[in-house]
């Protein structure tokens, strides 16, 4: 531990994807976002939930992090985290259409999911953003209810370690996947899973005490018709989970959706957030 090598740095927050069982670290979160310098850069694992309630930062903020480079996630941008290091600097704002948010996205965009797969292959890029074409679909996608036994047994752990009252990790019982095209003449269509903390937390508020038809109306009236038919600048974020050997591509899904609304949006629908 002496022997590792701190760095302070300033990241915009794009990514905070919801919490996952994990044999090594009980549960964790992936966050990702945008250096003050200008490059993509991973905090994991990163044990959100048991963090003090002055370090839990929201997604859009920038925050002072102490990190050290990943030693066995060969990821060029995967660093770990000195949770006992946060600083909240200030949560961006959305005036301006969002002005200042794009500004920071906008030039680390890349064209399609292809050219991140080329950026994979030459320089090992897991971490990327792109603006979709046109998306096609949205779907929720039933999967198991319930933890299986060892996740379970892995996160009923959690107590052990936190002096806080955490409750056990709620279970998303579906995936919700986005099918889209890339602006690119080598893309034949996309389907990506979302991971993100706040389209979770979105089903576990509306789903409260109704019925799956009445939640589904409204999780699909933020997250389909908005998303397709209303917001006029979408962006996902995306990553590879794990860099393959020799060149081939892995799977890139979507940790992030980045949805604003236009000077264009307001005019067909006030819908201001």
């Amino acid at each position: 531990m002496s022997n590792r090598v701190y760095e302070t740095k300033t990241l915009f927050v794009t990514v905070k994807t919801y919490p996952n069982p994990s044999k090594k670290h009980i549960e964790t979160t992936c966050v990702s976002g945008i250096t003050d310098e200008g490059y993509w850069m991973r905090l994991h694992p990163v044990h959100f939930r048991l963090l003090e309630d002055s370090s839990q930062f929201q997604r859009y903020s920038w925050i002072g992090v102490r990190v050290n480079k990943a030693t066995q996630d060969p990821r060029p941008e995967s660093y770990h985290l000195d949770e006992s290091k946060i600083e909240i600097i200030r949560h961006t704002t959305t005036d301006n259409m969002w002005q200042e948010r794009r500004e920071i996205i906008e030039p680390l965009l890349s064209r399609s999911i292809e050219d991140l797969q080329d950026q994979q292959a030459s320089n090992r890029t897991s971490l990327g953003a792109i603006r979709p074409k046109e998306i096609t679909r949205f779907q929720i996608k039933d999967t198991d209810p319930h933890w299986s036994p060892k996740q379970r047994a892995k996160l009923s752990q959690l107590g052990l370690f936190s002096p806080q009252n955490v409750p056990l990790l709620e279970k998303i019982p579906f995936e919700f996947v986005y099918d889209f095209s890339c602006d690119d003449p080598r893309c034949n269509g996309h389907s990506m899973q979302v991971f993100d903390w706040e389209v979770a937390q979105s089903y576990r508020r509306w789903s409260r005490d109704k019925s799956r038809t009445e939640w589904e109306k409204q999780f699909r009236d933020m997250y389909d018709y908005r998303v397709r038919r209303i917001y006029d600048t979408i962006y996902f974020i995306l990553e590879a989970s794990s860099l393959p050997p020799n060149n081939a591509h892995s799977q890139l899904f979507g940790e992030s959706i980045y949805a604003i609304k236009s000077a264009t949006a307001y005019k067909r629908r006030n819908i201001i957030s």
